[in-house]
């Protein structure tokens, strides 16, 4: 199974989730999106990674594996 981690972002992300065919759910004020994990430690790296600007993200947790 592949790792996913989840990206809570702000509601203003979710025009570039939608044109870049990212997975995600709205989940109250927030958009979730879902990605693969990927071997990188450095949050911003991540985000860029993923194509997604790290000042629109509020959180960044696993969904479906211990990120320890």
């Amino acid at each position: 199974m592949t790792k996913k981690v989840v990206l809570h972002c702000k509601q203003s992300v979710l025009s570039h989730v939608l044109d870049n065919g990212h997975t995600y759910e709205v989940n109250g004020n927030e958009i979730d999106v879902i990605v693969d994990d990927v071997d990188i430690s450095d949050d911003v790296e991540f985000c860029n990674y993923h194509n997604i600007d790290y000042d629109e993200v509020n959180c960044i947790e696993a969904l479906n594996f211990c990120a320890i």
